[in-house]
């Protein structure tokens, strides 16, 4: 042949038909004994090293049922993030009271693992307790207008919600209705201003 030639297209099917066993459990009914011989894990389902968060040791077998996170109340801890924010240059003694308050806190509520805040979703939860243990110690210092601040940044942000804005102010406005002497206190802190 010299040149390219022509073929007929042609295709050819395979098919394989193997003969399928009628169903059947007694796989099951077999014991395995390779089975038994097995180290069996504490935990079933994998193998995995778990650490400690504060000291990044491996976590043993007899720890795996304690809850370590929720033993630590560092105070060191509260100290160290009130110095740092003293530091910060750009923000005004008003609006670092209220760092400093706000992260003491939510450090305090997440060492208790029933009341802490895990996710978004519990920032309003937050934020209601936090005006309920702080909230006349906020007015007595004159943060009212640094918290409002601090409520517009998280709705800002998308973490709040302005029904939790409103429920909050409400709540310290409250707070200044109900006690006169309070009240008397923080007028004359914005008469000052």
């Amino acid at each position: 042949r010299a040149g390219p030639a022509r073929r007929a297209p042609t295709t050819s099917l395979l098919v394989c038909r193997p003969r399928r066993s009628k169903p059947s459990l007694s796989e099951f009914l077999e014991q395995d004994n390779a089975d038994f011989d097995l180290p069996r894990s504490y935990i079933l389902g994998h193998n995995r090293l778990y650490h400690h968060t504060m000291s990044c040791r491996p976590i043993g077998a007899h720890e795996l049922d304690e809850d370590s996170e929720g033993e630590h109340d560092s105070i060191w801890m509260r100290t160290k993030t009130v110095s740092m924010i003293d530091d910060f240059s750009d923000v005004n003694e008003g609006e670092k009271e209220i760092m400093k308050l706000w992260n003491v806190h939510v450090m305090r509520h997440n060492t208790v693992s029933v009341r802490s805040f895990v996710g978004d979703c519990q920032i309003s939860k937050a934020c209601a307790m936090f005006v309920e243990n702080h909230g006349e110690e906020l007015l007595r210092r004159n943060l009212y207008r640094n918290y409002t601040l601090h409520l517009v940044s998280l709705y800002e942000f998308g973490v709040i919600g302005a029904g939790v804005v409103h429920s909050n102010i409400k709540q310290l406005q409250a707070m200044l209705k109900d006690k006169a002497d309070l009240r008397e206190e923080v007028r004359a802190h914005w008469n000052l201003q």
